[in-house]
Formats: structure tokens, C-alpha cells, sequence
């Protein structure tokens, strides 16, 4: 028998998932394929207003729009006359999006979106306008990826067009708790709305508010709305056009960003018009910094590109990497701006002031001052002058970790960025945390115990029960490897606040619930924290810099010590105390407000 197979649409996809929707470890590209078609249909002017819907008791999702619908009708395949919504649903490379007769920009482009929906799902549904009679609605079941029923509606002033329901299924994705990522999603939607103000869109039943775009590129690069931003742009039509904001900063770091056909990504256009720009500032810098590697004219450039083009290609399916190649059709034509934009004053002041910088910290370092033992090569942490320095924050993710940097005191402080949740070293193998490089780098960070690298270690995670759990896991791994610090009283936890308020250039971080309404009173707005990433530098400082933490410290006996690691480590006991911990947010800070009135703070 031969070993040939040859498989319909939905059994490939269910095979190798990962072919089609890249990572299979949560359903986000499902959403994503169901959300571009929507998208679709606003960027081409044929929807005003969209509507995404999470139901969390079940764990699904609906996504909606008022555009032209999908096309129903009879069509031919393999000899076959089937319904087109069914092929659309059922059959890979199906679509209308191959050329550009039905849409002039695409988002979705391969025929695979549908398809990989429903081969995916326990159950897909899809309620679909007649774009002949306004009155018929089309609605189609399918369970288990086979068409159930499909019937015509009578629904006059129905308010979509199209609405595409679906329930991932656990058995092809490691995690289905789709409230753990929508942000992204909401992100993106913040990013339509700024891009088309007149249209509507809904999250949940609420109305995702108007935020200028050149404030949401701000918000993008974590500046502060005072920070002057350039823009350059060319429109060589209407869907073939670009959009650059940026400025410099003092600062050693590069921070870029841009989005294309609202389809948040990087890519070659980024690189493509970071050379052009490197060229210019050759061109333009002082003559003692000719020298200097073209890639140093970068540090402290704040970059963000909107793109707008016919039919972009990108490198996978999941579309994080545009590589259509612009450079002569969009980036050259922006030499002429790019040259003036260089020529500001304040702007190659500022360049020249980060490579003055530069050519400084590398002679620091020289300097008999200087820490006497550097750490290995591919180490993440951000390391201070001195040694032994004064304070090592070890700090959740590299966004947070961006911004700590540019605050911190780069003489005596260093950081550490957590990828994430750090390895439980109570519950893993020597083995394996022997294996483990992020424990082996925190470490070598920390150094041995008789000549510690830093006087103190403070934990800095976000204020919420996933950040609190890194918070558990950070001071698991300082008892167990660190414990002589945490015995002197040198390790913390520090507790970042959920709301701040803002005027002008004032900021108070809340740490009591009750002040929000005394603040508004005041004329100060409310800020809502969902994590560090979101405060920029001074807020950040603020936090770091108030005193509002716990010191860390061990239980007065070794059987004690035992009784709360096991309690650590009881999975279901730990996961009850995670779902109340919002509950009790409010109580723990106010703790920790009284701990430091107690201690004179």
C-alpha cells in the first residue's frame, strides 16, 4: 500500500497547525484572521464600525461589521457545485482577496483565515448580510468543522453586515484562556480608531475611544505627550503612502515600532529607512564623529512608520514581519524631509550629545573605579559603574526594563529583565535549573555569596496576581540561592501603584483607592496601570524611588520555612489565593503604607 496521503483542507491544518497560524500555544491567530477580514472592510471604506466581543463564560469570541457581507452563491469546485460561505469556511486558497478587483488593501490575502478558523475550533458561526437582498441574512453553523445547517433569515435593519462567532478547541493549542491575551486587541482597535476617527469601534460593549494618531505613536514609544515629534510623509496614491514620526532622545537605545495596513509589525521598511537616515547624519555630524560605526547615529532615535500599500507580503503567516520591499517607491522619496529633519538644531544636538555620551561611558569603565569582574557575553543584565553596586532590580520584561533603564542611576544601579514567569526552582530538578540560563545569568548577576555585585536586590513586577506570582517566584529563587541577603534585610519587593494622578507635569502615584475621587476633585487626571510598561521614566522613578515595598523576610524557624514552601508550591491551594488576589490588591498596599509610616518613611 502506498504511503502517499492526500488530505482535505481541514485535516492538514489540523495536523500541522503550526504551518498555517504559526504558534499553536493560544488561539490569538484565530482572532487575528476573523479580525483583519473585519478590518478589511473599514480600510477599504466599505464598513463604519466594528465590534469585538469576548464571552468569557465560555470562551468564545464574535467579531462583527457593518460592511457588504461575505459573497453567497453557488460556485464550481472539483466539478461541484457548492456554496461559496461553505467553501470559503472548508477549502484552503479560497477567498477573494487574490488580486486587487475586490479591496485596493488587504490585510487578509491567503485563503487560509476561514478554513484554519473553523478547522480549529469546536464550532464556528457565521451570520452573513445578502449583498443582493439587504433583508436575508445568511447563517451558517458548522461543529467539529462540518456544516450542520445553513439557513436564510428574514432580519430587515439588521445592524452587521457580517458576524463571525468561534469557540477555539484545547486539543491543538496549549492555552484557550483568550482573557489572558486581548489587550493586543484592543491595541489594535485603539490603533483603527486612531487611524479612522469616523468610524465606530466596540470592545465588550464599550466604545473604544478617539486617541490623535501622532498621541498614539507617543503612547507607542512610552514618550511623554510634552515630547516633540517630526513628521515626515509621501503619498504616492491612495492605498501607496507612508507616514514617519520620530525624534531623538538622550538616550544609548533605539526605539522602534510601526504598523502596516494597521496590522501592527517591523520589518525591512523600518531598516530601509534607518539607513537612509544613517547616510544623512554622515553627512551632517561633526568631524570627530566621522569615525564612529554608522550604527551608534541610531542611539536615542524614537522611530514609528504607518504604512499604507496594495499587497504587503510578510515572512510567516502570523504577519509580524513585513518584508515588501518600499525603499524606492517610499523611503526615497522622503530623502529631501529626512535631510531637514537631521538639520534641526535641537536634533543633531542631541545625536551628538548620545555619542559624546558613549565615548564617556567607555573610558568610565576604564577607570580603576570600575567594577573588577564583568559577566559573561549574552548575559541580559544591565550592569552599573561601581562595584559592588547599590541596588539590583530584578524586573518583570524588557518593556519595563526600557524604561528603568533610562532613570536608573547607571553609576550604582542595574537591572535584570524577567523574561517572564522565572523557573520555580522548589519544584524543578537540579537538572533542570542547572539547564535553565536565566537562573544561570541571575547568578552570575548576583555573584558569590562571600562578594555579593550589589548591596541590595529589589523585585519589580506589575501590580497584578500574574505579576505577584513573578513577585513569589523572584523571592523563591533569592531564598534559595541568595539567602544570606534576605536575612539582612536586602531584598524587597517593590509595589508598583494601579492609578496615578496627572496634571501637568505633576504626578501622584494611589496607592489608596478611596484618593481617586479626592485627586479628580483637584482637577488631576486618573491614570490606570495595567502594567510597569505603561508608566513612562518619571512615573517609573516615582515608584521606585517612594519606599512603598516589603522587605523580605524568612520565617523565624527552618520548619516554618518548610510549612510556607509547601504552601507555595501547592498548585490548587496557590491558584485559589491567585483569583482572590485583586480583592485584596487594595489591603496589601495599604500594608504596605503602614509599614513604612511604622518605620518613619
Amino acid at each position: 500500500m502506498s504511503k502517499v496521503q492526500a488530505l482535505d483542507s481541514i485535516e492538514i491544518i489540523r495536523r500541522r497547525p503550526g504551518m498555517f497560524i504559526g504558534s499553536t500555544e493560544t488561539p490569538e491567530h484565530l482572532i487575528e484572521e476573523v479580525l483583519d477580514n473585519a478590518l478589511d472592510e473599514v480600510t477599504n471604506n466599505f464598513a463604519t464600525k466594528v465590534e469585538f466581543y469576548f464571552d468569557s463564560e465560555n470562551n468564545t469570541i464574535w467579531i462583527s461589521d457593518n460592511g457588504r457581507g461575505i459573497p453567497v452563491e453557488p460556485m464550481e469546485v472539483d466539478g461541484e457545485v457548492k456554496n461559496s460561505l461553505e467553501v470559503l469556511c472548508t477549502r484552503l486558497f479560497s477567498g477573494t482577496k487574490f488580486d486587487l478587483d475586490d479591496y485596493e488593501t488587504l490585510l487578509g490575502q491567503h485563503g487560509v483565515g476561514l478554513v484554519a478558523v473553523n478547522a480549529l475550533s469546536n464550532w464556528l458561526q457565521v451570520y452573513t448580510r445578502d449583498r443582493k437582498d439587504q433583508n436575508k441574512i445568511h447563517n451558517f453553523y458548522f461543529k467539529n468543522s462540518i456544516l450542520i445547517s445553513s439557513k436564510i433569515e428574514e432580519i430587515p435593519n439588521y445592524e452587521y453586515s457580517t458576524s463571525v462567532g468561534f469557540s477555539p478547541n484545547q486539543k491543538y493549542f496549549e492555552d484557550i484562556d483568550l482573557k489572558n491575551y486581548l489587550q493586543k486587541f484592543v491595541n489594535r482597535l485603539v490603533l483603527t480608531k486612531a487611524k479612522f476617527p469616523n468610524c465606530n469601534f466596540i470592545f465588550n460593549q464599550k466604545e473604544i475611544p478617539y486617541l490623535a494618531f501622532e498621541n498614539y505613536v507617543k503612547s507607542f514609544l512610552s514618550l511623554n505627550e510634552s515630547d516633540k515629534l517630526y513628521k515626515l510623509q509621501y503619498e504616492k496614491s491612495s492605498n501607496n503612502k507612508i507616514e514617519v514620526y520620530l525624534t531623538y532622545k538622550l538616550s544609548s537605545t533605539t526605539n522602534t515600532g510601526g504598523d502596516v495596513n494597521l496590522r501592527t509589525c517591523t520589518g525591512t521598511f523600518i531598516n530601509s529607512f534607518q539607513t537612509q537616515l544613517k547616510k544623512i547624519i554622515k553627512n551632517k555630524i561633526s568631524k570627530k564623529f566621522k569615525t564612529v560605526s554608522e550604527k551608534e547615529f541610531l542611539s536615542g532615535l524614537n522611530l514609528y512608520i504607518s504604512l499604507t500599500i496594495p499587497e504587503p507580503k510578510f515572512d510567516s503567516q502570523t504577519k509580524v514581519r513585513m518584508v515588501s520591499n518600499v525603499k524606492k517607491s517610499l523611503i526615497d522619496p522622503l530623502t529631501k524631509q529626512i535631510d531637514w529633519f537631521v538639520s534641526q538644531k535641537d536634533i543633531i544636538q542631541t545625536i551628538e550629545e548620545n555619542l559624546n555620551r558613549k565615548f564617556e561611558k567607555k573610558l568610565v569603565k576604564t577607570n580603576s573605579r570600575s567594577r573588577s569582574k564583568r559577566v559573561s557575553a549574552g548575559n541580559k543584565l544591565r550592569d552599573c559603574i561601581y562595584s559592588p553596586g547599590d541596588v539590583l532590580y530584578v524586573v518583570e520584561g524588557d518593556s519595563a526594563d526600557g524604561t528603568l533603564k533610562i532613570i536608573r542611576d547607571k553609576k550604582r544601579e542595574a537591572s535584570f529583565p524577567l523574561k517572564g514567569k522565572i523557573l520555580n526552582v522548589e519544584t524543578h530538578s537540579l537538572q533542570k535549573i542547572n539547564s535553565n540560563k536565566e537562573i544561570q545569568d541571575l547568578l552570575e548577576a548576583l555573584g558569590p555569596t562571600n562578594k555579593r555585585r550589589y548591596k541590595k536586590v529589589k523585585i519589580l513586577a506589575d501590580a497584578d496576581s500574574d505579576g505577584l506570582h513573578i513577585s513569589i517566584l523572584a523571592i523563591l529563587f533569592m531564598q534559595k540561592f541568595a539567602s544570606d541577603m534576605i536575612k539582612d534585610g536586602n531584598v524587597s519587593v517593590i509595589l508598583p501603584p494601579l492609578y496615578g494622578a496627572v496634571k501637568g507635569k505633576k504626578y501622584i502615584p494611589i496607592y489608596d483607592y478611596t484618593l481617586i475621587e479626592k485627586y479628580k476633585q483637584q482637577g488631576f487626571s486618573i491614570n490606570r496601570f495595567k502594567g510597569l510598561g505603561e508608566m513612562n521614566p518619571e512615573q517609573l522613578e516615582v515608584c521606585i524611588r517612594s519606599g512603598i515595598e516589603y522587605i523580605v523576610q524568612l520565617p523565624e524557624t527552618e520548619e516554618k520555612l518548610k510549612q510556607v514552601l509547601s504552601i507555595i508550591t501547592d498548585k490548587d491551594l496557590k491558584r485559589a489565593l491567585m483569583n482572590n488576589v485583586h480583592c485584596n490588591y487594595n489591603m496589601v498596599m495599604q500594608n504596605a503604607l503602614n509599614q513604612k509610616t511604622q518605620n518613619g518613611g
